[in-house]
């Protein structure tokens, strides 16, 4: 084989008779003037290739997520050129690593100096959306506070904090007074969900009493009865410090 160089020196020729045996041939006028002969290996470069590490977005529906590569083989210096599933307006930069990138899958080419090519494709993930699943029990008893919240949360990434009327509370949330409350349950990465809830109370309890008294002396005759309003059905009633029943006479 006959390799000819293209350093512009056309009396110069590279020539081959073994796959590691080589003759380097300079021309004169009319005769070879000068050959040298030597033993040598051609390394063709490494194989162009690429990883990956990924850094999924933290709270669902951010743009923190990162793409970082690590390539190798080729020939130095790489291009990068990056697209997004999807979105193919998209710009990304000319680098190994780019990052403030959503949810989504996300496709790379690297060129190496040679023209070889290099493809591969990267999936950032993002939490599903923190939910609070909240559950308020109002106060039994006008005037008490005794209302509870209860907090069961999706999403987002465990374990969760909550928060009611600025303060630092556990899930049940107890003592609650009557009215509208603030709250915000934060996960382990910062992601939040935030609202309102209201705890309410029944109307104060009333009663009445008719009495109908003995109508003979002596006799035990005399009946007293009891009404109950408000407060939270069904009551139960009792006379004379006696047990507590159904039944509102006495």
């Amino acid at each position: 084989a006959v390799i000819t160089p293209v350093l512009g020196l056309k009396n110069f020729e590279v020539r081959t008779t073994v796959a590691t045996l080589f003759k380097i041939v300079i021309f004169g006028a009319s005769a070879f003037e000068y050959d040298v002969t030597f033993n040598a290996t051609l390394v063709d470069p490494a194989v162009l290739d690429a990883t990956g590490v990924v850094t999924n977005v933290t709270c669902n529906g951010g743009g923190n997520g990162l793409i970082v590569l690590t390539t190798t083989g080729g020939v130095a210096p790489y291009t990068y050129v990056w697209t997004k599933t999807g979105f193919p307006s998209n710009v990304y930069p000319n680098s190994a690593s780019i990052g403030a990138l959503d949810a989504g899958t996300y496709n790379v080419t690297i060129y190496d100096s040679n023209g070889d090519t290099f493809t591969d494709s990267f999936v950032v993930t993002e939490p599903a959306a923190v939910v609070a699943n909240l559950t308020v029990t109002n106060v039994t008893c006008n005037g008490i506070g005794n209302g509870i919240a209860t907090f069961a949360p999706t999403g987002g990434t465990a374990p969760y904090t909550y928060v009611i009327d600025g303060a630092l509370r556990v899930s049940p949330a107890t003592g609650l007074a009557v009215g509208s409350h603030l709250y915000l349950v934060i996960d382990a990465n910062g992601c939040t969900v935030s609202g309102t809830f209201s705890v309410t109370e029944p109307l104060a309890l009333t009663s009445s009493i008719y009495i109908e008294n003995v109508l003979c002396y002596g006799t035990a005759t005399g009946k007293a009865t009891l009404y109950a309003g408000d407060g939270t059905p069904p009551y139960e009633y009792s006379f004379d410090g006696g047990a507590y029943s159904s039944s509102n006479i006495g």
